[in-house]
């Protein structure tokens, strides 16, 4: 897709950033196919689900603490507004690394 629309810049004048009406329709079938056998499947909307809920509890749950925000995200991530910072942050992370971050936060270890 990259080198085809590479191909397209190059190709017209001036410049465009398109896809050609070959890929482009592979694209959208490829898309479509998605939809239909992937994206709304109930098993993978409830992961979904699950997945926009922790996002929106870790955002919740810096927000409410600013100070474990910065110490976890580090220099990086000192800009205002907060908000901003947080999203990014958040935006940035591994789903791995979410989930182990909503566990830390949400079950906090007893000591």
């Amino acid at each position: 897709m990259v080198r085809d629309i590479l191909d397209q810049a190059l190709n017209s004048d001036p410049p465009k950033i398109v896809l050609s009406d070959r890929k482009l329709e592979a694209t959208i079938k490829l898309r479509d196919f998605l939809y239909d056998r992937v994206y709304d499947l109930p098993t993978v909307h409830g992961d979904f689900m699950k997945s926009a809920k922790i996002l929106r509890e870790l955002y919740a749950h810096f927000l409410e603490h600013r100070e474990e925000f910065r110490k976890e995200a580090g220099e990086a991530f000192v800009h205002d507004p907060v908000e901003r910072s947080i999203a990014d942050f958040i935006a940035g992370m591994t789903d791995r690394y979410a989930f182990k971050l909503y566990e830390k936060s949400s079950f906090p270890s007893r000591g």
